[in-house]
């Protein structure tokens, strides 16, 4: 995920307080960004205090920029406007980002300035930044970077001046009670709420120099960057033409591919990026469709095993069944250490795995094999531990059960179905372990309600 960051050389690992180290270190620098845990924690609120601005400030460089990450999950509005005031108390200049789904990033300066499109259109075409755009938000381009773009300093300015706009203070850490409160509680607070009110002030876009931006594009891009995250689309741009690709793309969040492709092809534009070539693949590949053949290539460019997965799908479409799961064994070895799969394209994959061990069981052996060990940082975990439990006792009931259920071991699913053929196959197999799932088996069973028909005899005649 990182490039092994520890073994750059340029990089320098300092372990200890982050705010006792601001505090007494003599280095300044361009760049300093905060990403603490949720403030209700203990000791993180105190990282979000007037005073720890204050002494991040004091040690960046001339036009360097603080960054501080802010969870837009769990959190009210009012809590939002009291994080603006305590970081524009210290930075005249603050701009708001979204990361990612429920993730913000405030960007602090002591000074507006324009963003340099010249200098900018060079960044995101060169490495790591290209990559990073194209796998994180499935996008491209200067448009594609403020895909991302929320609100100039100017909204950050009334927020911090407006009514109710209080400053957290070290000994006044209001926040720190203000996230406690809201634990748990979804849907206070939306980043699209807070671009929408950007838009309507005419703070939704940053200043520029040296160049123009295609600010269309940016609101479709947006879409995008909604689908990369595996959610539903909006914009705030209209045409005959881009409804059609924001319909695809919706139905393409929602797992409909075959809505997907005809929305896609009821028009004539191409994709905005590498999320809409994924989406074009894969539905296309869903009717054997030739015309995916050349975006699975794309795909293939910057994510190998993406591709095979959307072979996969392709081939299993066109009847090639064996050539099908070859492919899924490639995909999923590849996301085993790539850890970027896109994780719908990776669940219908695993559905399809299933599906053609349904259709062809002698596949089950090789696929079972391949689902034995995790995808990279531990993604559908549980799908895949379904998927082999399902192949291994579907295939080779005697031969592969105690595999499969190692993999549930010790917490297997508290279900009779499970429980039942736990205890067949430590039986069947003399594992030692047998007398232990009789047991569990008869737990289950003993707790179980009776029947609202217990008891009764056969109706009188």
């Amino acid at each position: 995920v990182n490039h092994d960051v520890l073994r750059d050389p340029k990089v320098h690992l300092a372990l200890g307080d982050g705010r006792e180290f601001l505090l007494t270190t003599r280095a300044t620098y361009d760049l300093i960004v905060s990403e603490p845990s949720s403030p209700y924690r203990a000791g993180m609120a105190s990282l979000f205090t007037r005073e720890f601005y204050q002494a991040a400030a004091r040690r960046l460089a001339e036009g360097g920029i603080f960054s501080q990450w802010v969870q837009a999950y769990e959190v009210d509005p009012q809590t939002v406007r009291t994080i603006y005031a305590t970081l524009g108390e210290v930075f005249p200049v603050v701009e708001s980002w979204e990361v990612q789904l429920g993730d913000l990033l405030l960007t602090g300066r002591r000074q507006a300035e324009p963003d340099d499109l010249t200098r900018l259109a060079t960044v995101v075409e060169a490495e790591p930044y290209r990559s990073a755009l194209a796998l994180l938000w499935g996008v491209a381009g200067v448009e594609g970077l403020y895909s991302g773009f929320i609100a100039d300093g100017r909204l950050a300015a009334a927020l911090r001046d407006g009514e109710g706009g209080r400053v957290n203070t070290d000994d006044r850490t209001v926040i720190e009670f203000e996230f406690a409160r809201s634990v748990g509680r979804a849907g206070l607070f939306d980043p699209e709420d807070l671009f929408a009110l950007a838009v309507a002030r005419g703070n939704g876009r940053p200043p520029l120099a040296g160049g123009t931006v295609d600010w269309n594009l940016v609101g479709e891009l947006r879409t995008v960057r909604a689908l990369a995250e595996g959610r539903g689309t909006s914009a705030r741009v209209k045409g005959p033409a881009l409804q059609q690709r924001l319909l695809a793309r919706d139905a393409y969040a929602h797992g409909d591919l075959r809505g997907a492709q005809e929305h896609w092809l009821a028009q004539d534009g191409g994709p905005r990026g590498p999320m809409d070539v994924t989406m074009l693949a894969e539905s296309l590949s869903a009717s054997a469709d030739p015309r995916a053949l050349p975006y699975i290539e794309q795909v293939r460019l910057l994510q190998p095993p993406e591709a095979d997965a959307l072979l996969a799908r392709w081939k299993a479409s066109a009847g090639e069944v064996g050539a099908a799961a070859e492919h899924l064994q490639a995909a999923f070895r590849g996301c085993r250490t790539f850890p970027w799969c896109y994780r719908p394209l990776l669940a219908r994959s695993l559905e399809l795995a299933w599906g053609l061990t349904q259709r062809r069981p002698d596949l089950g052996a090789a696929l079972f094999e391949t689902l034995a060990e995790p995808f990279a940082v531990r993604t559908l975990d549980g799908q895949r531990v379904s998927t082999y439990f399902s192949i291994g006792l579907a295939t080779d009931f005697a031969g592969r059960c105690l595999a499969a259920f190692a993999a549930l071991e010790p917490r297997v699913p508290w279900e009779r179905r499970v429980l039942e053929q736990r205890e067949r196959c430590y039986t069947l197999n003399h594992d030692p372990r047998a007398a232990r799932a009789h047991a569990d088996l008869a737990a289950f069973v003993a707790a179980t309600p009776g029947t609202i028909d217990g008891g009764l005899g056969s109706p009188g005649r």
